[in-house]
């Protein structure tokens, strides 16, 4: 880029090239900067948005890494006693003669299926996994996920409302940035990371573009919630739309982290009882027979 800009090229061409690191959200804020002659003030805007996306994405992250880690550990110890404990016990409860209770009966049997098949599971999983991550580079795969990400139970309305932070965010910050109401929408709608909501974003862009407010078009959808359309209205009536817009955005961003903070309170809580009803199954299935037969004795 810099022997680009050396030879010429205007800063936001030189960008351009590389659209894997920069999003057209990004260029396009360069080059109203250019236009304008506030470039300074165009690379401020984008420091400050940038922080604040990363602050967003951190803090879910970081609320599902725990989680994961914690339920993947219990699986892999689940499957090594499955593979490697409960064989060993198996043969000495089946000399006894004694009658099995069903929950030993089926942690034998999910033993002896993963000794014989578990390979044959293992490339299922993996095929299953390799599928899925082609579904999902489609379009239709990707519209499936992004329509189930905003209809699941509780999570969907955290998926929701870092999507309107977010399309908030952009859209204030690009008109801050000097850019005409019609190309912030559009570049608005590209960034914003759900197919249903950039649908949404394109469809309020036509809708300004014949003169008609941009809250008309959201007023219709269910995915918008009531506040929303009616602060984009006074925004627009009172022609405060990129204050209005900023307000909220951090709105929605205090309300992801005090969701992502009372979700994350409560999955510990969840986990703990989760992985002792687990444990509990294996502890039965494995030492009911075992107190038999010693009872026997």
């Amino acid at each position: 880029m810099s022997n680009d800009v050396e030879a010429g090229t205007i800063f936001s061409k030189a960008l351009a090239k590389y659209p894997q690191v920069f999003s057209p959200f990004f260029i396009n804020l360069i080059k109203s900067g250019e236009v304008s002659g506030n470039l300074e003030n165009s690379l401020n805007y984008l420091a400050d948005y940038l922080e604040k996306q990363y602050y967003l994405q951190n803090k879910v992250r970081n609320a599902l890494i725990y989680p994961g880690f914690i339920f993947l550990g219990f699986i892999v110890v689940a499957v090594l006693m499955l593979v490697m404990v409960i064989p060993n016990l198996t043969s000495i409860l089946e000399q006894s003669g004694i009658d099995l209770p069903l929950s030993t009966r089926i942690i034998i049997g999910l033993s002896n299926i993963l000794r014989s098949w578990g390979w044959l599971i293992l490339l299922i999983l993996i095929a299953a996994g390799f599928f899925l991550w082609r579904f999902i580079r489609t379009p239709q795969g990707r519209r499936f996920f992004d329509e189930l990400k905003i209809k699941l139970p509780v999570f969907g309305a955290v998926f929701k409302k870092i999507y309107l932070a977010r399309f908030a965010d952009n859209l204030s910050t690009l008109i801050k940035g000097g850019l005409p109401i019609l190309q912030a929408l559009q570049v608005s709608a590209e960034v914003i990371g759900n197919v249903v909501f950039e649908e949404l974003v394109l469809e309020a862009k036509e809708e300004v573009r014949i003169g008609n407010p941009m809250s008309q078009t959201f007023e219709k959808r269910k995915e918008i919630p009531p506040m929303v359309t009616q602060m984009i209205y006074t925004g627009e009536r009172t022609g405060q739309l990129e204050m209005v817009l900023q307000k909220m955005a951090s709105f929605y961003v205090r309300e992801v982290d005090s969701v992502i903070a009372t979700i994350s309170s409560l999955i510990e809580p969840f986990l703990i009882v989760f992985l002792g009803i687990g444990v509990a199954i294996l502890l039965t299935a494995v030492l009911m027979p075992i107190y038999n037969i010693a009872g026997g004795i």
